[in-house]
């Protein structure tokens, strides 16, 4: 960890003078000189850019600490603090540059679980990617033993044409089936995002209409830097069954993750199981972003990182603090949320209904 040492002060870079910070007064006086430069002399509308590092009232050391304070979650694939830091205190915008995230050695990210899901995941999540000749299926855990830490729990590839009838019983065949965890407890897929773009639409569209009770959504996907996670005014739940959501904010905390090399929080599991092989870990790891911001893919194959994502904007839909979870969501008999309460001990699954009809 960064601690800060002596007096925190300011090199001038024009002449690498060190300022104080009792100085900081006498610098801004307009009598001393100090005065706005503008960047774009003759433009009829004024802008101004300051940071905190000016005001009277935030210390430099309180804006050092914060910064070396953001710079430990940003080791651990936590991008907010930094992101606060550089909107608030250094009035910029913040732009991580990602190159982008590559698993060259399968055998040092899959291990054994023991079981279909580990003991310490709490929820199950899925995303299903279309193409016009098959289904592909994420299916991802969620744990709260280390925040914001994730499991692959499977990966599965459904052929057949996903507009015929056939192949749509196949994937709720496979949606609605139990996990077994270490415990011997049995899990279900709690809420599944499934691409509706593509040549195949039109009929997923209609797939998806009519499945919210099983917590079934369309996704559209807007690929804009800024769009947020989920957009409610965009949600259209009682007509279409259908959610927006914000890809680029939802790639950047994965890839985030997926660089963490060190079990622990946000750290992404992958099990020793035959599918998580080379070609998912490149599709996994076909895209990173441009000077833009944007995602581009760098590979001919992405379907797994659509999947993760769709898999990832489910906890959001259904509105779920993964971190207050203090007991599994369960599967018994017919409820599909035998289990599950939150730190007040309320029923996750009134919880879930309760959100539905909100909706």
């Amino acid at each position: 960890n960064y601690k800060l040492k002596g007096e925190v002060t300011l090199g001038c870079e024009k002449c690498g003078a060190v300022i104080y910070e009792r100085q900081k007064r006498e610098m801004m006086s307009e009598e001393n000189g100090a005065k706005w430069i503008p960047q774009n002399p003759g433009h009829q509308h004024k802008g101004y850019l300051i940071p905190s590092f000016y005001s009277p009232w935030v210390s430099w050391r309180k804006i050092a600490s914060e910064f070396l304070e953001a710079v430990q979650f940003l080791k651990t694939g936590d991008e907010g603090y930094m992101r606060v830091w550089q909107n608030t205190r250094n009035a910029r915008p913040f732009l991580k540059k990602l190159d982008g995230v590559d698993i060259v050695d399968r055998n040092k990210r899959v291990e054994s679980y023991g079981a279909e899901v580990p003991n310490r995941v709490k929820i199950l999540t899925a995303g299903v990617d279309t193409q016009d000749d098959r289904f592909e299926i994420l299916v991802l855990g969620w744990s709260n033993t280390n925040s914001g830490e994730l499991y692959v729990i499977d990966y599965k590839v459904i052929m057949g044409d996903p507009q015929f009838v056939s192949s749509q019983k196949k994937l709720d065949a496979y949606l609605s089936k139990s996990f077994t965890r270490a415990d011997g407890g049995q899990m279900r897929i709690q809420a599944t995002g499934v691409d509706t773009g593509g040549h195949r639409g039109k009929a997923i569209d209609e797939y998806v209409k009519y499945r919210l009770p099983d917590r079934i959504f369309g996704i559209k996907g807007s690929s804009q830097r800024f769009a947020p996670v989920i957009n409610k005014t965009m949600m259209q739940l009682t007509t279409r069954n259908l959610v927006m959501i914000g890809t680029v904010k939802i790639k950047d905390n994965f890839y985030g993750k997926l660089a963490i090399t060190e079990a622990g929080v946000n750290f992404v599991h992958f099990p020793d199981i035959p599918i998580i092989n080379k070609r998912f870990f490149d599709m996994l790891t076909a895209e990173k972003r441009d000077e833009k911001g944007l995602y581009v893919q760098i590979r001919k194959r992405n379907e797994a990182i659509d999947c993760m994502v769709y898999a990832i904007a489910m906890i959001d839909v259904i509105m779920v603090n993964v971190d207050t979870l203090v007991s599994p969501i369960l599967h018994v008999g017919e409820q599909s949320i035998a289990s599950g309460q939150d730190e007040n001990g309320t029923s996750i699954g009134s919880s879930f209904n309760e959100k539905m009809d909100a909706y």
